[in-house]
């Protein structure tokens, strides 16, 4: 299994568990590949500075399989978690914000 720079095997998993991930991600081209593989390809595409060129010689696949796997990954997750990311402004007041901020 490949993993990212910036996250260690173990927390991969935790993250394809937590994201609630397919275990097997499916393009509409019928291009399949592993959650945890699929994760990877998302977050190096992520990371900064990475070409789809550079990319694709990472994983050693074409440019279109690692572009839609990752596209397939990050509007699952889009889809999934979108109404934790919606602003919720009766619960995130300035006065609220304030708090959680001296807090950390």
């Amino acid at each position: 299994m490949l993993t990212s720079k910036r996250f260690t095997r173990k927390e991969v998993e935790e993250l394809v568990n937590a994201l609630q991930l397919p275990r097997i991600v499916r393009a509409a081209n019928r291009i399949t590949e592993d959650s945890r593989t699929a994760l990877c390809m998302l977050l190096a595409r992520l990371a900064y500075p990475n070409r789809l060129c550079d990319l694709a010689l990472k994983f050693g696949w074409p440019v279109e399989r690692v572009s839609r796997i990752s596209t397939v990954v990050q509007g699952f997750i889009h889809d999934r978690w979108y109404h934790l990311l919606v602003w919720d402004p009766q619960r995130l007041t300035p006065e609220c914000l304030a708090r959680y901020a001296r807090a950390i």
